[in-house]
């Protein structure tokens, strides 16, 4: 059994400098969370991370991987934040002091979609990185 995620692959995305996939990984970072539109963070997700995880071969393993992290944080998320955000005014379900409203759920998309960019960027380094 291995100690690490490091797939070892001849790719392109692996003969990169660990210093340059880093300062990438921190740019692609920093842009998704300094830019308030959703749309970024995907954006980001399918027209950069998607393609190096093609690219790199890792794109099995980083989805499995991806999905065991974020399935049930962005799960939590979009039902904390859809039901209890405070700023919510559109209503599409009601229950007691619960309502599941739009805004809840744009504010959801949004930290959600930061999120998911974050986890499978951090994810694809480490795959492709030799420790």
């Amino acid at each position: 059994m291995t100690s690490t995620l490091y797939l070892d692959r001849a790719s392109p995305i692996h003969r990169l400098n660990p210093v340059t996939k880093l300062v990438i990984l921190v740019t692609l970072i920093v842009v998704v969370f300094a830019v308030p539109f959703w749309w970024v963070a995907v954006g980001v997700v399918v027209l950069v991370i998607v393609p190096a995880a093609v690219v790199s071969r890792c794109g099995g393993r980083l989805a499995k991987l991806g999905g065991a992290i974020l399935v049930p944080i962005v799960g939590v998320l979009f039902l904390v934040q859809g039901l209890t955000f405070p700023g919510g005014r559109t209503a599409l379900w009601e229950w007691g002091p619960f309502a599941l409203t739009v805004e809840g759920l744009m504010f959801a998309l949004g930290i959600g979609s930061r999120i998911v960019c974050l986890v499978l960027a951090s994810i694809l380094f480490v795959l492709t990185t030799h420790p």
